[in-house]
């Protein structure tokens, strides 16, 4: 009998849906959870096999969902429809992160900013967001203003302006990812921090902090240092 077979006669209690449906989806193990997702197998090999080669393949969910697409596609048996399933999960999640901020939520310092915004990036690309706050710091909303680097992104400073004026922040904290893992900022970076800097001075309002993400630390421009996680 083969593989996929083997699968789809299981008992009710053993396959993904069906144990939810009686279980709940705390009962479901990850490559379960996977396998709803990705909903079939390919030839010869069930779904909860392919979704056990994806868990083993990139260390676990964390890792399959910050894969970039082109990898997720290369794996046997993934493919191009199936790659998009799972970055469309983790675009929501993402998304959801970015959201799902409380109102008493406060960034005052350097490490309040680098530990609500390093979930947010992705690792396949570079993006800019604001972090855009109140006179006591307390956060309104979190804003992306491009995709790319300073540089190389369709990245201006009247977006960040924009973002500002539309919430009546008081305060902005301006923020993008180096793919490099390395926080060290270029001399565009530091250029265009001072024009975006000047720009929120003249409206009245205060440029708190520039923050680069880099692998497990960042730059900060207020602090003028490489700072490490912690």
């Amino acid at each position: 009998m083969g593989t996929r077979s083997s699968f789809r006669f299981r008992p009710d209690g053993e396959k993904p849906r069906e144990k939810m449906k009686l279980y709940g989806e705390v009962s479901l193990s990850e490559a379960e959870l996977l396998a709803i997702i990705l909903r079939t197998g390919s030839a010869g090999v069930s779904v909860l096999e392919l979704s056990e080669r994806l868990l083993n393949h990139f260390g676990g969910i964390k890792g399959i969902l910050d894969a970039p697409l082109d990898e997720l596609e290369r794996v046997n048996g993934v493919g191009f429809a199936k790659a998009c399933q799972i970055k469309a999960i983790s675009e929501i999640l993402r998304r959801v992160q970015r959201s799902d901020f409380s109102v008493n939520v406060r960034i005052s310092n350097p490490f309040e900013a680098y530990r609500f915004l390093k979930s947010v990036f992705p690792v396949e690309r570079e993006e800019v967001y604001v972090l855009l706050l109140d006179a006591k710091c307390g956060l309104l909303g979190v804003r992306k203003v491009s995709q790319g680097t300073l540089t190389e992104s369709p990245f201006y400073p009247r977006e960040v302006i924009s973002a500002l004026v539309k919430a009546n922040a008081s305060r902005v904290v301006l923020s993008h990812n180096h793919l490099s893992g390395d926080p060290t900022p270029s001399p565009e970076d530091i250029a265009v921090t001072e024009k975006i800097r000047r720009l929120v001075s003249e409206l009245g309002a205060i440029f708190d902090d520039h923050i680069i993400v880099g692998k497990n630390r960042f730059y900060s421009f207020a602090r003028k240092a490489i700072l490490e996680e912690g």
